[in-house]
């Protein structure tokens, strides 16, 4: 990857998914062969992550059933009562939404500036002024910017 990168474009993980039937036509329990193949795609996903250089990573393929996402005549492709939702998406939804998800409370400093650690990425903040009015404002943390926003309350 680091030689893709030197190019200095932004690296995409175009087309990815992983499949575990060679694994059970081999003989392996099919528990066993979700799990592998959950644990393979967490690994895959966890390097590009980890790479500042990646911008993007799509899923390909039969992504939807196997995140346990059933077409039914009703649901247009959407999700419904019929989804048992499988272990790679309980192994994804936790990479995503815990373990990657930057949620924090900060109090602004005497100068009106918030620091967190948090990914690059896109932010939407929310505060309330000292007389309890509230605001919100989006931004981008982005590779060179020191994750830190002044708030600035004209009037309130």
């Amino acid at each position: 990857m680091a030689d893709f990168a030197s190019a200095g474009v932004p690296l995409h993980y175009t087309e990815f998914w992983a499949h575990n039937d060679h694994l059970i036509k081999a003989g392996l329990d099919p528990h066993t062969a979700e799990q592998m193949k959950a644990d393979y795609i967490a690994q895959v996903m966890t390097v590009a992550f980890a790479n500042a250089n990646v911008a993007a990573f799509y899923f390909w393929g039969d992504v939807g059933a196997s995140f346990g996402f059933k077409q039914d005549h009703n649901s247009n492709g959407m999700p419904s009562s019929s989804n048992t939702p499988t272990v790679v998406y309980h192994r994804v939804r936790e990479l995503l939404r815990k373990r990657w998800w930057t949620e924090t409370e900060v109090c602004p400093d005497s100068d009106g500036v918030i620091r967190f650690n948090g990914f690059f990425g896109d932010y939407s903040l929310r505060y309330q002024s000292s007389q309890g009015l509230e605001f919100g404002t989006i931004f981008s943390h982005t590779s060179g910017y020191r994750g830190e926003a002044t708030l600035v309350c004209m009037g309130v």
